[in-house]
Formats: structure tokens, sequence, C-alpha cells
């Protein structure tokens, strides 16, 4: 389960007076095939308080504006990994690791010298 939300504070923005404003977001997840599959179920805006109220006044004239449109939302979604999740994954070498191994390993002559 998760919770999460998130505020803007009071700003003015040029002309702009904007009134503060937030929202609180909720989303369940259950996993099942072994962690291969998921569903998903997400709640935006529970309490519907994400609407901004916007004051503006320029040239002694007073403007306000307040968003109808809301981002209240049900969102679900389900998902399947695929492939085979025993197998570990291949593990990769750069350069400068195989150069330290090879190094560090001696190799029998160690002199430099070509034996001849």
């Amino acid at each position: 389960m998760e919770i999460e939300g998130r505020m803007q504070t009071p700003t003015i923005w040029g002309y702009y007076d904007m009134k503060s404003r937030g929202s609180v977001n909720m989303g369940v997840k259950k996993t099942f095939g072994k962690y291969k599959g998921a569903l998903s179920l997400y709640l935006d805006d529970i309490f519907k308080t994400d609407r901004s109220h916007v004051t503006m006044l320029h040239d002694g004239t007073m403007r306000y504006a307040e968003s109808l449109w809301t981002g209240r939302a049900i969102r679900f979604s389900f998902s399947w990994r695929f492939g085979n999740m025993g197998k570990p994954e291949r593990q990769r070498r750069v350069g400068q690791q195989d150069e330290a191994e090879r190094i560090g390993s001696g190799g029998g002559n160690s002199s430099g010298g070509g034996g001849g």
C-alpha cells in the first residue's frame, strides 16, 4: 500500500496571485505467480483538493479564476514478467577488471623476459 501527497504553497507569479493547492493519492499493489504478475489500483486526488484559484490584478482590474477541472482519477494496471526469473543475469566484464585479474593471477612467468 502506498499513500503520497503533494502541496503547492501560495505564490505570486507575475500578475497572478495563486492560492495553495494539493492532493492526496493512494495505491494498492498485489503480486502473484511467484512475483511474475501484479495488479495495481491507484486513486488520485482523493479529497478533490487539487484545484487552482488565481487572482489577477492589472491596471486596476481584478480578475478571479478557479479551475473546474479536477485531477481525480482511478487507475488500474496489470503487468506480467516473462522469462526465467531463477536464472541469474549474465555478469558483464569490463577491460579494467580483466586486466586486474590477469596481472594479479601471476600467470606463470612473471619476469617478462622470454626464455630463449
